[in-house]
């Protein structure tokens, strides 16, 4: 009896892909941004440096993950969380701004969650982690900000 695999590494492809889409979503958004401002060239915003190094981090870390047979893959999401809190922690700090610190300590908690799960359980809590600890509070202050720009407007 012939047993086939699926020839790619299905995680892989859909975190590139999912990875890939935010990163269009988030230059779509600074485009957009720059045309409603009439900025002459993009602007980034004072925390890019920190979120860039961030993002270098976590690349890194996947890299070397799915390079290096040694590192288990199940602790890629756990260190994924760690970076991410990392990036909020810097964030906080740098800034003083509590929401951020607050962030950091929940990603944080979430890290530790996730050390204790395996593959599947814990791809799926850290997606719940990023809907829950960055697109629903980055979209509540989008649409915070845009009723406000509307309410002056009018």
């Amino acid at each position: 009896m012939q047993t086939y695999a699926v020839p790619i590494n299905s995680i892989l492809y859909i975190w590139t892909l999912t990875l890939l889409m935010a990163s269009v979503a988030t230059l779509v958004f600074l485009g957009l941004n720059k045309e409603e401002s009439g900025a002459d060239r993009l602007r980034f915003p004072p925390a890019a440096g920190i979120w860039l190094a961030t993002l270098a981090g976590i690349v890194l870390t996947l890299v070397a993950g799915f390079a290096i047979p040694a590192i288990p893959h199940h602790l890629l999401p756990a260190l994924t969380g760690t970076l991410i809190g990392i990036g909020y922690g810097a964030h906080g700090l740098s800034f003083r701004q509590t929401d951020k610190s607050l962030f950091a300590c929940a990603w944080w908690l979430l890290a530790g969650f996730l050390f204790l799960l395996e593959l599947p359980s814990s791809l799926l809590a850290l997606a719940f982690g990023i809907l829950l600890l960055i697109a629903v509070p980055e979209s509540w202050k989008f649409i915070r900000k845009r009723r406000m720009l509307r309410s002056l407007s009018k």
